[in-house]
């Protein structure tokens, strides 16, 4: 059948196809295993990025939010700080209010700054309603403090004829300048 020398040609282009073939898969294997690798860091650099997306859209809403909440606060505060030409509008509430209570406020101004001005309150009347008063008065929307409170009755009960004097101050945001309210070239 073969010879010898045809044996060994023959085994030796088996066994070189053979290798030819071995070095092509390591080859093919080496070339797809970096490529699935590549692919791998892409898939979890895109993880990465996805979740630093996703922090950073929370983050943004987070802050639309706050930023609501802090305008919301800044028209407050500036609404709570009266200018202070505009401070007979306090007043107006507290006759506001104790009207909606049926009291009749003895109320009036003392001394002004540019920040504050100070007032006197006082009202006569049953205490649940005083109590009920003086709960509205804590809910309006200024910037007061009250420097002292004084509270006396007559008569038998405490209850029906009690009078209650507060002395305070509210907030202002001071006087506007003459020349800041009139505008230019006028």
């Amino acid at each position: 059948m073969f010879s010898r020398k045809q044996l060994i040609i023959y085994l030796a282009e088996s066994i070189g196809r053979a290798l030819l073939v071995a070095v092509l898969a390591v080859m093919l294997i080496g070339f797809l295993r970096a490529r699935i690798a590549h692919i791998g860091n892409s898939i979890n650099e895109q993880r990465v990025t996805s979740l630093i997306l996703e922090k950073k859209t929370e983050s943004v809403i987070q802050l639309r939010r706050d930023l609501a909440r802090i305008g919301d606060a800044q028209t407050k505060i500036l609404n709570a700080l009266l200018p202070l030409e505009d401070i007979l509008v306090f007043q107006d509430a507290v006759n506001s209010s104790a009207s909606q209570f049926s009291l009749q406020p003895g109320f009036g101004f003392g001394n002004f700054s540019d920040t504050a001005a100070d007032f006197s309150l006082s009202l006569s009347g049953g205490f649940p309603t005083l109590l009920r008063y003086l709960k509205s008065f804590e809910a309006m929307p200024y910037f007061m403090d009250m420097s002292s409170v004084q509270l006396s009755f007559s008569g038998a009960s405490w209850e029906e004829n009690m009078r209650i004097g507060i002395n305070g101050r509210v907030y202002t945001r001071g006087a506007v300048p003459v020349e800041a309210s009139v505008p230019e070239g006028q």
